[in-house]
């Protein structure tokens, strides 16, 4: 209750004719130190409040400091490990690629065992990057997209459309909707 509430719950005092009787005037003085020491109790137990309030308003802004700093931890591990994993995954598609070269000179040198096993080697791969969900960039015959293809060199071929791809000297790969690495390509020069 605030001090005007205070003041309009006094009771009237029945006033004699005489304002100047010693009752009288006592009475009204001992009902403003009532008021006065109600609100000063009152003001007493809000400063408590008050104080109270404080601490649990510090309590809260440290718990959210904490839990900022939580985050920005968790975000920085988060980081870590995609980069992490970019890493591994451009590893394991470097492994890829020797698998395949093996498996090309092992063709190309007519070495029938060896060339059986690699082909072994690279079919278990493909499926395990299948199940991976990492499929490889099939690029030749389209037209460049820098988005998929990065193109190192143009050559001149009458035959074929400006920018289109003619060979594929590292293959890409891609995994859902994000590229893992762009296929490194050939195309044909701008005519």
């Amino acid at each position: 209750m605030d001090i005007k509430k205070e003041i309009e719950s006094l009771q009237p005092i029945q006033m004699a004719e005489n304002v100047e009787e010693p009752h009288i005037a006592e009475s009204l003085l001992q009902q403003i130190n009532d008021i006065y020491a109600a609100f000063a109790d009152k003001l007493s137990i809000d400063s408590k409040s008050n104080e109270e309030l404080k601490k649990a308003m510090n309590l809260l802004e440290e718990q959210v400091e904490d839990k900022r700093e939580q985050i920005r931890a968790l975000k920085s591990d988060i980081k870590r490990i995609i980069k992490d994993e970019q890493n591994m995954q451009n590893e394991l598609l470097d492994i890829f690629d020797l698998i395949e070269q093996l498996q090309t000179f092992a063709k190309t040198s007519f070495n029938n065992p060896l060339a059986d096993q690699i082909s072994s080697l690279y079919r278990h791969t493909e499926i395990r990057m299948k199940e991976l969900n990492i499929k490889p960039i099939k690029p030749y015959g389209q037209i460049l997209n820098p988005n998929f293809h990065e193109a190192i060199a143009a050559v001149e071929n009458p035959g074929k459309k400006p920018f289109e791809i003619v060979e594929v000297v590292k293959n890409g790969y891609i995994k859902g909707d994000r590229v893992l690495r762009k296929a490194v390509v050939i195309t044909v020069k701008e005519q």
